[in-house]
Order: structure tokens, then C-alpha cells, then sequence
């Protein structure tokens, strides 16, 4: 039976979407440009392969895995989940909005089903309108995460796919049906195929269905889970094998060896255990230390910092309900992971991608948890009216939320300039790019001469020309990457390895000469070599 209070939930579900979509789309509107590395990436092929290239790169961003050719087969480090679904974006709409209009109502829609799930399950753990309300405003002002839903990155897919798995695993626990262990293998499947640590979500059931194995049949369960994996999974392992000769191209799991995180762009450096243990025993203990502090402050950042004791109240409260503890074994498997394992990419970009599936669910925690606090002081407090304080305090959270997301959104896309800027305003990123096109057409030189530079995908992006990374072992390697790729131009921006650094202060490089410069929309030069004959 439906009750008034379920219908009232309903309600509020699809109002929170609504007001989701309405502020997607209003936030996505002033970004003219996918903005940044990993965007471009997934928004370059997704074009590409609308254009009937195929899955098919025109860059080299690291140099883990062969083959050192261009062009050639894409996503053998990162996953294509997000590319299919900007392409699919581009071919239903773009010949209506244009390709990357396209791509930003595609994520914007999608990224709203994220707020409404948070109302959802607020809803089902509080049962009261208000709290749902407030979880899913809350997840609509994510902070640093607020202008990154609308754009092609892994940020809204991953959120959704783990959001599936996480649910049909609640669903298998509570019922015991094995059909819902064999939808979250599915989740599992996709969550992988979007990112490689997706595979994780997968793990984190086992801790949660480990006291069940007598309600719930331990094996048949995990196989349902891997059926349902295997399932997703095996047409892309088909791919990669007719690829590039392997189902699990190994780039990735090199990164385990990592000594600091420019080596990821390094050429020549051989990656593995008998190198890293060479590094010591107490550099290797404090990477991990500071890699589990890293990762847990943009856990406690995703949260912006003031909801984390609520969070945590929330949680002991619920700390029964079998959703709350897959969403806590999926906490700690990836923190742990990605923080001891692939330490260095977890400082660098992973955490954040990953941890953004988090927020809807503990987004839901909130509003109980800000509700247990009030209580708690309540007791000393007699003239509190704790149900008043509560909705003063949580709808109080909600608005500095806003504010938080407002200003840094504000700060990324315009604000960004003077002398302590690190990058500059969204917009106007990649204007020098557009500046060494524009002089490499007046030299005649052609789109398929691989420029060397360090962000080949922007580079790409922007102009349409070939381009490599700038490897991070030296010259030598530098001067043998040329070789590979038959590579003649280096942009030598202020964002370079430190290798670099005596080149970007005096312009001199040794074996290339200097063409050209430029300065970047923050007025810091932009150097343009040519290798010398």
C-alpha cells in the first residue's frame, strides 16, 4: 500500500530532480570547452568515433604501453564507458545543439538522477519529506565537484554505475535473491568499464555478505555477481585482445611502482618491484602515509568538511542497515586501495574521480545525523526545540553548501587570475594552443607531425593536430621519443616537469631550437622549439 507519507517522498524525489537538471544545465552553459586532461581524452574519441575513426587515439599521454605508434588503438589505460556515452550524446543531439552542447545536457541529465537518489535514500533511512529534501540539495552542491557533473569525465558515469551495484547488492542481502546478485555483477561490470578501479565495488561485498552466508548462499551469490561481471566485461576484453594483444592491457598496474607521479609520463624508467623496493624502506612508508592522508582529505573535502561529524552520527545510527554497511565497505576498500597501492594516482586525481560516487549516499546520512547531534545537545540545552533546531541547522548546512559550491564554481570558470593563479580561467586554458596552431599552419606544417607537449588530449582538442606527452626522465628520453614518433615541435609551458625547468627560464634547450613564443592567458611564456637537423 502506498502511503500519503510514500507519495509525499515521490514528491520530492522528482522536485529534486527537476531543480538538479535545472542547475546542470545552468552551471554548464558558461563552459565553452571540455577545460581540462581527462575531459578532452574522453570527448576527443567520443568524436572521433562518431566521425567513423573508431575507438582510436591520436595522442600518447604516457608511454606504459606500446604500441608506440600513431594512430592507435584508444582507452589501453583509461576506460570507454564515458566516451560511449558522449558519443551516443553527439549522435542523437549534435547535429540539433552541436557536439559538445550535446555531451553537456547528456551528463547534466544524467548527473541529476544523483540528487534525486540521495533524496530517495534519505527518504528510506529517515522517512520525513524534509530530510530528503535536504540530502538531495546537499548533492546538488558538491563543492569542488559542482562544475565537473555536466562535463565528459568519469565523475557522473562512476556515481551511477556504483549507485547500481550498491543498490541490487541491498536488494540481494535483504531478499536473497541470487537475480539481484547477478544485476550488481552487472553494476560491477559497468562501474569497471568506466573506471579501472571500479572493480573494487565488486570487493566490498564480500565483508558485507560474509555474516549472511547462511540466509543468503555465499557461492551462488558470488558467482551471480560474476556472471553478471563477466557478462559486461568480456566484449571489451575481446576488444583489447584483437587491440593490443592482451584482455588487460597492464599500463595501469604499473603505477603500483611509482616513486612520485611524473614517473607516470616517464619513457625510459623501468617500473617494477625491484626498483621501487631500491627506493627504501622509510620514503616507501611515508608515500603510504601521506597517501592515506591525502585520500582521506578529499573524502572529507568531497564532504566540504563541516558535514563530516554529521555523516559519521548518521551512519552510527544506521550502522545496522545493510545499505549503510556496503556503503562503508566500499569507503575503506577504495580508500585503502587506491591510497596504499596506487598511492601516487590516488594523490593525483583518482581519489577525487572515485569518491564522487560517495556523495549521494552520504549526502542521505546527513539529515539524521544533524538530528542525533542537535539531540545530543539538547540534553544540556533544555530550551531547544530539537525538531526546530534541526531543520535550522541541517537547511543552515544546505545554504553554506550553495554558498561553498557557488564560489569555487564562480572562482574556476571567471575569477581565476593574478599572480597566484594556478591555471586560468576555464575558457581561456588552452588560447596559447590555438596561438602555436595558427603558427604551425603559417609553416606549413601538417596536422599528422606529432607535437610533443604536456597535455596531449587539450592539445589535440584544441587544434587538431597530433600530439605526445612530454616524458619526464630527461632529455635523452625526450630526444628518443622524438625518434619514435617522428616528432619536430616541443611547447614547453609553465605547467613542465621539473627536468625542465632551466629550458622554461632561459628558452634554450639543448639539440632544439627555439621558434616561437607565446604567452598563456595568465601572461607566463610558452616556448615553442624545433628539434634541431
Amino acid at each position: 500500500m502506498i502511503t500519503k507519507n510514500m507519495r509525499g517522498l515521490r514528491r520530492v524525489e522528482v522536485t529534486v530532480f527537476l531543480v538538479a537538471v535545472a542547475v546542470r544545465l545552468l552551471s554548464a552553459w558558461p563552459l565553452g570547452i571540455p577545460g581540462y586532461f581527462d575531459a578532452y581524452y574522453y570527448y576527443n574519441v567520443a568524436l572521433d568515433l562518431v566521425a567513423g575513426r573508431g575507438m582510436t587515439d591520436f595522442v600518447v599521454w604516457n608511454y606504459l604501453d606500446g604500441p608506440f605508434t600513431l594512430p592507435r588503438p584508444s582507452h589501453l589505460y583509461w576506460m570507454p564507458l564515458t566516451t560511449w556515452l558522449a558519443a551516443l550524446a553527439v549522435w542523437l543531439l549534435g547535429s540539433w545543439l552541436g557536439p559538445w552542447r550535446a555531451v553537456q545536457v547528456c551528463f547534466a541529465l544524467l548527473s541529476a538522477l544523483l540528487p534525486a537518489l540521495a533524496a530517495w535514500l534519505a527518504g528510506r533511512w529517515w522517512g520525513r519529506r524534509d530530510f530528503a529534501l535536504a540530502a538531495g540539495l546537499l548533492t546538488i552542491f558538491t563543492g569542488y565537484y559542482f562544475v565537473y557533473w555536466s562535463v565528459p569525465d568519469t565523475f557522473t558515469p562512476f556515481a551511477l554505475t556504483v549507485a547500481l551495484a550498491l543498490l541490487a547488492a541491498w536488494r540481494g542481502l535483504e531478499t536473497g535473491r541470487l537475480a539481484w546478485w547477478l544485476l550488481a555483477g552487472v553494476g560491477v561490470g559497468l562501474s569497471h568499464l568506466t573506471r579501472a578501479d571500479g572493480v573494487l565495488v565488486g570487493v566490498a561485498f564480500l565483508p558485507v555478505l560474509w555474516p549472511h552466508r547462511r540466509r543468503v548462499p555465499l557461492r551462488r551469490a558470488l558467482l551471480a555477481v560474476g556472471a553478471g561481471y563477466v557478462a559486461v566485461m568480456a566484449p571489451w576484453w575481446w576488444r583489447n585482445l584483437n587491440a593490443a594483444g592482451t584482455p588487460l592491457p597492464g599500463g595501469g598496474t604499473k603505477t603500483i611502482w611509482l616513486r612520485g607521479y611524473d614517473e607516470l609520463f616517464s619513457l625510459d624508467l623501468s617500473l617494477g618491484l625491484s626498483r621501487y623496493l631500491a627506493w627504501g624502506f622509510w620514503p616507501i612508508v611515508r608515500s603510504k602515509v601521506r597517501g592515506v592522508l591525502w585520500s582521506g582529505t578529499v573524502l572529507t573535502g568531497g564532504l566540504q568538511f563541516f558535514l563530516v561529524p554529521p555523516v559519521l552520527v548518521g551512519a552510527w545510527q544506521r550502522r545496522h542497515d545493510e545499505g549503510v554497511r556496503l556503503l562503508a565497505s566500499y569507503t575503506l576498500v577504495l580508500w585503502g586501495v587506491l591510497a596504499l597501492v596506487f598511492t601516487f594516482p590516488a594523490q593525483r586525481g583518482s581519489m577525487l574521480h572515485s569518491a564522487a560516487a560517495l556523495l549521494p549516499w552520504l549526502s542521505a546520512l546527513v539529515p539524521g545525523g544533524v538530528e542525533g547531534i542537535v539531540g545530543w545537545v539538547a540534553r544540556w540545552r533544555r530550551s531547544w526545540n530539537v525538531a526546530q533546531a534541526t531543520r535550522v541547522f541541517l537547511f543552515g548546512f544546505v545554504g553554506l553548501a550553495a554558498l561553498v559550491s557557488i564560489w569555487q564554481y564562480t572562482w574556476g570558470v571567471w575569477m581565476a587570475s593574478g599572480p597566484s593563479a594556478v591555471m586560468p580561467p576555464w575558457n581561456r586554458r588552452f588560447e596559447h594552443y590555438t596561438a602555436v596552431d595558427r603558427w604551425l599552419d603559417g609553416q606549413g606544417v601538417p596536422a599528422e607531425v606529432p607535437v610533443m607537449v604536456v597535455d596531449p588530449p587539450s592539445f589535440y582538442g584544441t587544434t587538431g593536430r597530433w600530439a605526445i606527452v612530454i616524458p619526464t626522465d630527461g632529455l635523452s628520453a625526450l630526444n628518443r621519443a622524438a625518434d619514435l614518433f617522428n616528432a619536430r615541435f616541443l611547447v614547453l609551458e609553465r605547467d613542465h616537469s621539473t627536468v625542465y625547468d632551466d629550458a622554461y627560464e632561459t628558452g634554450q634547450l639543448k639539440g632544439w631550437r627555439q621558434r616561437a613564443r607565446f604567452e598563456d592567458a595568465l601572461g607566463h611564456p610558452v616556448w615553442l622549439f624545433e628539434r634541431e637537423k
